[in-house]
């Protein structure tokens, strides 16, 4: 995946975990916050100059999430983006 710092794109391996609908449990590799491309990135390469436009709030994942259960099972998620 690519994760944006200071409005580069840096590629990241993760490893991957449960899979349901479309979602997709991250079992390493990101952290909290991390803010991840998840569209226009099939052009991009590492190291890649990019600027965000617009950005919606995202929302805290409920209880019953995929992405709940795997920060209540890993420590990640929860905190502020």
């Amino acid at each position: 995946v690519f994760v944006i710092s200071d409005e580069v794109a840096h590629l990241r391996k993760v490893k991957t975990g449960l899979v349901v609908g479309d979602q997709i449990e991250i079992q390493s590799g990101l952290s909290a916050g991390d803010l991840v491309v998840s569209l226009g990135h099939q052009k991009l390469i590492d190291g890649s100059t990019v600027r965000i436009y617009d950005m919606p709030e995202l929302p805290e994942p409920t209880q019953d999430s995929p992405a709940a259960s795997a920060a209540a099972n890993t420590g990640v998620g929860g905190g502020s983006n």
